[in-house]
């Protein structure tokens, strides 16, 4: 299925079912479940076609003649200039959610959304949610946020009247903290897509409606309690390389069916295609999704896809149960399932099953704790509610040996391994070993 043909049904069900957008998620769930496991970050409601083809058309808001009648008896309107207006104030409204996740006030977001209206009032209450657990996660592991930023795409905009604008975009965005007390600090970047319902009441632009899979987490609204863990953790390759430098721009192989038997797992090949391909753009040497490989985003999420071919890049050997011809196997694209494969076939080890506490704390085995052991390649699997929803890759550590993560569906790259997870949720630590 075609991310243009996704982008449109989509729109056409959300504009169809105003103001009933929860038919339209109950539908999704319900297609993902059906179609292939549900990630964590609900990745089913969307597709992210970054393996797109050329872009499509915008929809012009109007014809040239410039002028449309709108609802009112009599009044006339400009499509394009309202659609300007309409994208010009969502763009300043993204842009202060992400300052207020660096400074903590949520206040000023209450006023750019229409609270009167059920989908206004979740999407501001997200916000403060959102914006609280990403402060306590970051006061948990001892760091402070110091900068969050955005560059936005605008895909698409559709002018229903002069006081009615839907906006889908992409956001880019980056992040950094600092440890409290000392000069190490780490970047990190994700890419999301957003649908945002624009209204105009009383010469004021406000959100109605506002959807995006989210980097931070879909409902994780509890960390785990406890700081980063072990501080004197050998960095590992992987962290964010200089500004106009890349440690990722020059990856090769990566195509369906070149699985290879090398002595080895070729750790720096996985790292080197996790990072390029992961999606988010706001790094030197990333790129979009391989356009060789089919994107699952639409039928349960793309992070198994995604981790598979990182693990093919690598040298694990595709065969039978484990393959990707002109699609991908149920282990190839299900996070379950890749799991299993993974640990029946001896290419994987489980070197930890349970929640952050026991995943940070030092045993004889690993007197760094069990998460500190992965290296570049290796998996981490995220369980709730007794599923594995999602599965991501370790691109390496931060300045003070903090493991991060690239992933796709809501791509994130150089993520801190437990960001946008909660208290109850179960990790599966998997060393490759093949």
């Amino acid at each position: 299925m075609s991310g243009g043909f996704v982008r449109r049904l989509r729109l056409r069900l959300v504009w169809g079912l105003r103001p009933g957008l929860s038919a339209l998620l109950v539908l999704g769930f319900i297609g993902g479940a059906l179609l292939g496991s549900v990630s964590g970050d609900l990745s089913v409601f969307i597709a992210e076609p970054e393996a797109e083809p050329k872009p499509e058309p915008v929809p012009d808001p109007g014809p040239e003649s410039g002028w449309e009648f709108g609802a009112g008896a009599g009044e006339r309107y400009d499509p394009k200039s309202v659609a300007r207006e309409a994208e010009a104030a969502c763009l300043e409204m993204l842009n202060e959610r992400m300052e207020a996740l660096v400074t903590g006030d949520t206040r000023g977001l209450k006023d750019n959304h229409k609270l009167s209206s059920d989908s206004g009032y979740w999407a501001w209450e997200r916000e403060v949610l959102r914006n609280q657990y990403f402060r306590k996660w970051a006061e948990e592991r001892g760091v402070t946020i110091t900068a969050a930023e955005a560059t936005f795409e605008i895909d698409s905009t559709i002018v229903d009247d002069a006081t009615t604008v839907w906006i889908e975009l992409t956001e880019l965005a980056r992040y950094e903290y600092t440890y409290d007390g000392e000069d190490k600090s780490h970047r990190f970047g994700s890419r999301s897509l957003h649908v945002v319902q624009m209204v105009k009441e009383n010469g004021q632009w406000l959100m109605r409606l506002h959807w995006y899979v989210d980097p931070l987490g879909q409902g994780s609204y509890s960390p785990a309690e406890g700081i980063a863990g072990p501080l004197n953790i050998t960095p590992a390759e992987g962290r964010i390389p200089a500004e106009g430098e890349s440690s990722g721009g020059h990856a090769e192989g990566g195509s369906p069916a070149e699985g290879r038997t090398p002595a080895e797992f070729d750790r720096d090949a996985a790292l080197k295609y996790a990072i390029k391909y992961s999606g988010v753009r706001v790094f030197p040497g990333v790129e979009r999704y391989n356009r060789a490989y089919r994107v699952y985003s639409f039928a349960g999420g793309d992070c198994a896809n995604f981790v598979s071919q990182v693990l093919n890049a690598g040298g694990l050997e595709q065969g039978y149960g484990w393959h990707y011809t002109s699609e991908g196997s149920t282990a190839w694209v299900r996070s379950e399932s890749l799991m299993w494969f993974l640990l029946s076939s001896g290419a994987g080890k489980l070197l930890y099953k349970g929640k952050f506490a026991g995943a940070v704390t030092p045993t004889e085995e690993f007197p760094l704790g069990p998460v500190a052991a992965l290296e570049p390649g290796d998996i981490i699997g995220y369980e709730d509610g007794g599923e594995l929803h999602h599965v991501a890759v370790v691109v390496g550590k931060d300045p003070k040996g903090y493991v991060t993560i690239g992933s796709h569906t809501s791509d994130r790259l150089f993520f801190p391994w437990d960001l946008g997870w909660d208290k109850d949720t179960v990790f599966w630590l998997v060393k490759i070993t093949y």
